[in-house]
């Protein structure tokens, strides 16, 4: 590693967490709001950020305290003037009167959990009180924009409830189900290969640029911790520690590779 980053503390996997997120990885990558097709040409700069009313979520009810706003970056950085999209950003703010400058960034699970939930239970304990906090809904996930979701997958987890855990039957119906999804979400005009780990690290180093910190601190969570090690890898600047919780290897075939 570069010689940016001082500090990387890895914390061990918990298991049925880390099988629960490998098994349904291609699941996950679809959970979200409604799909919003609207994605667009950009005629100011990207990537910007632009400052928003935080959403109402029920359990969630530290976002109350936070400030919001959206990243916006190009869909896919090889095709810079094609469609933009829209990521919100949550900041909460550091609860110590001896706050320090450089803040935390929380990478969220799954690939695709829904980052205000996730953070919550976090925020809510006081876990890390020196610090602002953000928090970046990734492409492709709830209260981003567009959000890749639909009824055939959500249909999927509802069902799997109630199927047998690795049987071929099970893999047969996530499959089909998903063959489905991309479809729909094919013909929403997304750019499907552009959602994945890859440039969700470059919308990180692009949100640190743009809010202007020189350094910041990156805590990543189960696939969090595989999309830290990404950019790590890929934009180690300005990153001053890393946290790897419940730690997924690179090593591992993630579908949002």
């Amino acid at each position: 590693m570069k010689r940016e980053i001082d500090t990387i503390r890895a914390v061990p996997a918990g298991g049925r967490r880390l099988l629960a997120s490998a098994a349904l990885a291609v699941l996950a990558a679809f959970a979200g709001g409604e799909t919003n097709p609207g994605a667009a040409q950009s005629a100011d700069p990207v990537p910007r950020f632009e400052p928003a009313p935080c959403p109402k979520l029920q359990g969630a009810d530290e976002l109350a305290t936070a400030s919001c706003g959206y990243l916006v970056v190009p869909e896919n950085r090889s095709q810079p003037n094609g469609r933009i999209i829209r990521l919100m950003v949550a900041t909460y703010p550091a609860r110590s009167a001896e706050k320090r400058p450089d803040p935390v960034v929380y990478l969220a699970g799954g690939p695709g959990d829904i980052a205000p939930l996730e953070v919550n239970g976090l925020i809510a304990v006081g876990f890390i009180r020196d610090r602002d906090i953000y928090v970046v809904s990734q492409r492709g996930t709830m209260f981003s924009e567009p959000a890749l979701t639909c009824a055939a997958s959500d249909e999927f987890s509802r069902e799997l409830l109630g199927l047998r855990f690795y049987s071929e039957a099970t893999k047969r119906a996530h499959l089909a189900a998903t063959e489905v999804c991309h479809r729909e979400l094919a013909a929403t005009g997304a750019d499907l290969s552009a959602y994945n780990s890859t440039e969700s690290a470059a919308d990180f180093a692009d949100l640190r640029k743009v809010l202007g910190f020189d350094v910041w601190n990156v805590y990543g969570t189960s696939y969090g911790s595989y999309l830290a090690q990404t950019l790590m890898r890929d934009h180690p600047e300005g990153i001053r520690s890393v946290v790897l919780d419940s730690v997924l290897p690179t090593t591992y075939n993630v579908a949002a590779n």
